[in-house]
């Protein structure tokens, strides 16, 4: 799921990107007063999709390193070299449905 995440984040592929999230989703960020941060969650996955691929064109490339950060799955988030921040996710299992 995250390798599929990253690869859609870089590419801009927001078809991708809604695909994979929540559509119910809720985004909160948190600059650490280092860098601008949405000051209201952001919520909905078309929303959120649109925020992430509109970053990282701002910000340029970045290495995306999946990693356990306080205890969830998440990714670490490298420019130029230096950590610029982190990213954790919560999953929830997708039912299939089959038609009957």
């Amino acid at each position: 799921m995250l390798e599929a995440y990253q690869a859609a984040r870089e590419e801009g592929d927001f078809k991708q990107l809604v695909e994979l999230l929540a559509p119910d989703l809720v985004y909160i960020t948190d600059g650490g007063g280092n860098i601008s941060a949405a000051r209201k969650p952001i919520n909905g996955a078309q929303r959120v999709a649109t925020v992430l691929i509109r970053a990282a064109l701002r910000w340029g490339p970045e290495v995306l390193v999946p990693a356990h950060v306080n205890g969830r799955p998440g990714m670490l988030v490298y420019r130029r070299g230096v950590l610029a921040g982190s990213t954790t996710f919560e999953t929830a299992a997708r039912q299939k449905r089959s038609a009957c």
